[in-house]
């Protein structure tokens, strides 16, 4: 998680978004309030907004509002499983009044999703032997990227943690 993340004012015009978006290389950005997370823009809601009008847009106005939000006691898998179903590449990490602490983005999971899920255990005793297919049962060679080829069957599958 990255715990002090770059936020932006929802007054604020959606150009200044795009600046940070482009000086710091980052996809999204926590919209605060006061110190409560209000919503979170991406790239996706920087698109929406029509060109021209990126001066005159406020940041409240382009946001996803209602993020879905992790919390200190989520576990990665969880906030895996959750940007893999909601198609997601951020999640903004809250505390039980709504303030911002920290943000978790799918690139900081990806080294968890390499090693994790898809697992048969040597004797039980928890360790990772090999990956297994799950249309056949058959090894699956180490994966370099979320997905994996099947060797054997052919099937294609989505890691997870």
């Amino acid at each position: 998680m990255v715990k002090d993340p770059i936020t932006i004012d929802p007054d604020e015009p959606v150009e200044q978004a795009r600046r940070l978006f482009r000086i710091n290389r980052i996809g999204g950005i926590p919209v605060v309030d006061n110190g409560k997370l209000v919503g979170i823009i991406t790239l996706v809601d920087l698109k929406k907004v029509r060109t021209g009008k990126t001066f005159s847009t406020k940041v409240k106005e382009a946001m996803t509002k209602d993020p879905y939000v992790g919390h200190p006691n989520d576990t990665l898998a969880t906030l895996h499983d959750v940007m893999s179903r909601k198609a997601v590449g951020r999640i903004p990490v809250v505390s039980d009044d709504g303030s911002l602490l920290g943000l978790v983005s799918f690139n900081d999971l990806k080294d968890v999703s390499r090693l994790h899920a898809l697992r048969v255990t040597a004797g039980g005793a928890g360790e990772v032997s090999r990956l297994a297919c799950p249309s056949c049962g058959h090894g699956l060679p180490m994966p370099v990227s979320r997905f994996v080829k099947c060797e054997y069957c052919g099937t294609t599958s989505f890691l997870k943690v």
